[in-house]
């Protein structure tokens, strides 16, 4: 089905859709409400598109689109999902923890951290810019750095230290003890930087991330004893998204054609856009069937040279926009779990692969953050393995490609800083 058909049919059969809806809401309304603690929680959207396309499958289904079968299958692999994510209980915060003093070394460290993150996002950001243009005047802003292998890298090493750049960005506006006036001064600016590029990125997760960047840094700062931002962040999470979106609407006013309201509706509407495409007339079967290794962990085996890029399975998403199309266009809806699953695993061992994705988000939100060390490196490396283990729901590629980032990336900047600092200290 296309996405044409499938918003056609919602108006036509506005009485299911809203049936589909109410009876997705309390299913997720009844798991999740222990597990989210605000708007801003990073886990809150990615809950609020996959309830989007849980409604999705049950209005295909209740419209006689899809078959008992395919029914059975979503429902069995998201439901081995959720039963995965409550294995963990969830996140408890102790607000009676004792004030932390963070050491000498470890202020040090995220001093250089924060200069050198900055540096790096600056200097690529700018790069972008001039060489590519500004992504949200641009024909095509997914498509900006294009074939482009130097700027490929330059664009995935901003992505791990962008991140790293906003949370010290934060922690050095935020502390009093530990910022300098000049170091105040550089992080106040850093901030402006960071609205600006995000708005300018014309990219509604870009526009998003120093929000949950804000909640992460909010609920971890609570591991040294600090409560402030925590007991802010309820009134400031709905002013966050009020001025999220209406800068989401100004920048796609700018970037787009369209009505940007019909778009922000288009872009919700169609969160299930692999169920709608990939289930009705059993179209998934056309998908050809891989080794499930080598097809989950292509992208790795091909970096250490272990398998050709021939072997490289295409996207599922690009062979379903190319069955409606009769074109490749290289690009087409993320395949979820349910998808990647029932085409790499079968219909009985997509069950336990959602399983296994469940028990990984639960543990990595609900364990990691008590296992990690108390201080800002610690939080910055919990959010980083968090976005990774939310990703590997919605699209299990770009949660490996994260994880990835932060082994070859995140890891070796570490230790540079800490070669830095071990020479600074030495001189």
């Amino acid at each position: 089905m296309r996405t044409g058909e499938f918003f056609l049919m919602i108006f036509d059969n506005f009485e299911f859709f809203f049936v589909s809806a109410i009876l997705s809401f309390i299913i997720y309304y009844n798991i999740f409400k222990r597990y989210i603690f605000s708007l801003l929680d990073p886990l809150f959207l990615s809950v609020f598109f996959s309830y989007s396309g849980f409604v999705t499958v049950i209005f295909l289904f209740l419209t006689k689109n899809i078959t008992l079968f395919w029914l059975s299958s979503y429902l069995f692999t998201q439901f081995a999902f959720f039963l995965g994510f409550i294995i963990f209980k969830p996140l408890r915060i102790d607000f009676y923890i004792k004030l932390t003093k963070l050491s000498s070394h470890q202020i040090r460290l995220s001093k250089w951290l924060f200069f050198i993150s900055g540096f790096m996002t600056i200097i690529s950001t700018l790069l972008i810019y001039i060489y590519k243009g500004i992504p949200i005047y641009a024909e095509s802003r997914l498509n900006i750095i294009g074939d482009d292998t130097l700027f490929k890298i330059i664009n995935r090493v901003s992505r791990i230290v962008l991140p790293v750049y906003m949370f010290l960005t934060i922690y050095f506006v935020s502390s009093e003890k530990n910022s300098s006036k000049s170091i105040k001064f550089f992080a106040v600016l850093s901030l402006i930087f960071i609205v600006v590029t995000s708005i300018l990125s014309g990219s509604r997760s870009k526009i998003m991330a120093l929000g949950f960047v804000f909640f992460i840094y909010s609920i971890y700062s609570i591991r040294w004893g600090d409560v402030f931002l925590f007991n802010k962040i309820k009134k400031f999470s709905l002013k966050f998204l009020i001025i999220a979106f209406l800068i989401v609407i100004i920048s796609f006013s700018i970037g787009e054609n369209s009505n940007p309201f019909y778009y922000l509706f288009f872009r919700l509407a169609s969160s299930g856009d692999a169920y709608f495409m990939g289930y009705p007339n059993s179209v998934l079967e056309i998908i050809p069937k891989e080794n499930w290794f080598v097809a989950l962990f292509a992208s790795p085996l091909n970096l250490l040279g272990l398998i050709n890029e021939s072997r490289v399975p295409e996207p599922i998403g690009f062979q379903l926009m190319e069955y409606y199309s009769n074109a490749k266009l290289f690009r087409g809806p993320n395949a979820r779990h349910n998808i990647l699953g029932y085409v790499y695993f079968g219909y009985y061992f997509s069950i336990l692969f959602s399983f296994m994705l469940g028990l990984v988000l639960s543990y990595v939100r609900n364990k990691v953050y008590y296992k990690l060390p108390k201080n800002i490196i610690g939080s910055i490396v919990y959010f980083l393995l968090l976005i990774c283990a939310i990703n590997l729901e919605t699209d299990f590629y770009m949660g490996l490609a994260g994880l990835i980032d932060i082994i070859f990336l995140f890891i070796p900047l570490y230790i540079i800083i800490k070669i830095i600092d071990f020479t600074y200290i030495s001189n």
